[in-house]
C-alpha cells in the first residue's frame, strides 16, 4: 500500500507508467495529470520512477558555439562592438551575464592556442612590421602578444636585438602556420 491515494488507484498508476517515458521532466508530466509539480514528483518517488539528474538534452541554456552573441557576431559580419560589456548587452539585445560567459570562453580558447604557439624567437623565417618592416624571428629580443577579446587578431609589440622597437598585426591562425611550418 502506497502513502498516496492516487498511486494506489491501478488506472492512474497504468497511465503514469505509460506516459512517463514519453516526457522528458517532471514538469511536462504534472502538465499532463494537471497536478503541481511537488505532487507530480511525490507520486513518481512513491512509485520509484526517477528522471535523470540534470538538464533533459535539447533543453537549457544556448549552444555555446552557435548560440547567443557567437550567434549575433555570425549573423553581423565586419560589425565593430563597442569595448563594454553593458554597451555590447544593450546592442546585441543579450543579457550581460551572456556577453561575459562569451568573452571568458573566447578569450580561454585564444589564450590556450597562444599557449600552444610557443616562443616566437625559436622560429625561422620572417614577420613583416605594420609600417612594412622585415625582421628574422631571431632577430626579436622579447614581445608582448595583445589578443582582440572578438576574434583572432593579434598585435606583436616587439623590442629588436638592436633595441629598436616594433610592432606587427597578425592572426592566431597565421602564427599556428609558422609554428606548424618554421619552427626550430
Amino acid at each position: 500500500m502506497s502513502k498516496y491515494k492516487k498511486t494506489d488507484d491501478p488506472g492512474f498508476v497504468s497511465f503514469l507508467k505509460v506516459t512517463f517515458p514519453t516526457v522528458t521532466c517532471t514538469k511536462e508530466l504534472a502538465e499532463i495529470l494537471n497536478i503541481s509539480k511537488k505532487t507530480c514528483q511525490r507520486y513518481l518517488k512513491d512509485l520509484d520512477l526517477h528522471y535523470p539528474k540534470g538538464r533533459p538534452k535539447g533543453k537549457g541554456s544556448i549552444n555555446k558555439k552557435t548560440g547567443g552573441l557567437a550567434l549575433w557576431i555570425k549573423s553581423h559580419p565586419g560589425k565593430v562592438l563597442p569595448s563594454k560589456v553593458s554597451e555590447i548587452a544593450k546592442e546585441t539585445s543579450l543579457s550581460k551575464d551572456q556577453v561575459k560567459s562569451f568573452l571568458y570562453r573566447l578569450r580561454k580558447k585564444h589564450i590556450q592556442r597562444i599557449r600552444d604557439i610557443g616562443d616566437l624567437r625559436t622560429y625561422k623565417g620572417i614577420l613583416k612590421g605594420t609600417k612594412g618592416s622585415v625582421v628574422l624571428f631571431s632577430d626579436i629580443e622579447q614581445y608582448s602578444l595583445k589578443h582582440s577579446p572578438f576574434n583572432e587578431d593579434l598585435r606583436i609589440s616587439a623590442i629588436l636585438k638592436d633595441k629598436k622597437r616594433i610592432e606587427f598585426k597578425s592572426t592566431l591562425s597565421r602564427l599556428e602556420m609558422y609554428r606548424k611550418l618554421h619552427k626550430e
